[in-house]
């Protein structure tokens, strides 16, 4: 697997554990947990330490289930199969994976084998339709949000204008109307009027997809629509975007903003 991949997904993983959403739930799962508990720790912990002992295992298992979810959704294979079906998969890999950890802090702190008669199968089997009805329960939740945000077929038409390819690759909260490229290591950062956000993909390929606009830099696109101003730098020169950020223009481009009326 490509180290991008591991990167993208290592922090997507670490943008998601560090909302306070997602530490409130993960605490109030820990504590609904460590009141009822479940698997048989009400036996072996008083209320405090299980309530400690959910917290460990929901903070981990939640972090190794967004990670392992987006090595499989970022797999060439998620855009072949149906959305269900795909999330069905994700959550058999994230229930394998979240077992084998509950295995082994069980092992760790109680000293109790996975190969252990009567524990090791039906805790797999709960940890993988519990993953699986999550997993796709989401994917549906999501899709139907997605449907319900999606522009009626009289708007159609001018939404497609509006957004060229680039742009729908994009969350809906960053749609907007495209401002500029900007190579970011291995990613690609794009900038439109509604925010920024990273796609992992070569600058040339993003360009491709982004319509009308001009490279000025060898890690710089931008829209002509959003150049509000160019300024000589030297040999150089200097943009100035709509949302008033400045991007530099190699030496090389130069003759590109002057055929296009931007420098006399």
């Amino acid at each position: 697997m490509k180290t991008t991949v591991l990167h993208l997904a290592i922090r997507e993983t670490q943008k998601v554990m560090s909302l306070r959403l997602t530490q409130t739930v993960i605490c109030a799962v820990a504590i609904v947990l460590g009141i009822a508990g479940p698997f048989g720790t009400e036996d072996v912990m008083r209320l405090v330490p299980r309530i400690v002992y959910w917290l460990v295992v929901s903070q981990i298992t939640f972090a190794s289930g967004t990670f392992v979810s987006e090595l499989v959704q970022s797999c060439r294979l998620s855009s072949r199969l149906p959305a269900p079906l795909m999330s069905g998969l994700t959550g058999l890999a994230i229930g394998v994976v979240i077992c084998a950890e509950i295995f082994l802090i069980n092992l760790g702190l109680f000293g109790i084998s996975p190969l252990e008669a009567g524990y090791a199968l039906p805790l797999l089997l709960n940890v993988l339709v519990v993953a699986v009805v999550v997993s796709v329960a989401i994917s549906l939740a999501v899709q139907a949000f997605k449907d319900k945000q999606a522009p009626q077929p009289q708007e159609a038409a001018p939404q497609t204008a509006a957004h060229p390819k680039l742009v729908e690759r994009l969350p809906f909260d960053k749609r907007g109307a495209l401002i500029s490229l900007s190579v970011n290591d291995h990613y690609v950062d794009v900038t439109t009027t509604k925010g920024t956000e990273m796609l992992l993909m070569r600058l040339a390929d993003a360009i491709g997809e982004a319509g009308h606009g001009l490279q000025v830099h060898r890690s710089h696109w931008v829209s002509t629509d959003h150049i509000a101003s160019v300024t000589r730098d030297g040999a150089k020169a200097v943009i100035k975007t709509s949302d008033g950020r400045d991007i530099p223009v190699s030496r090389t481009y130069v003759p590109k903003l002057k055929e296009a009326g931007f420098l006399p």
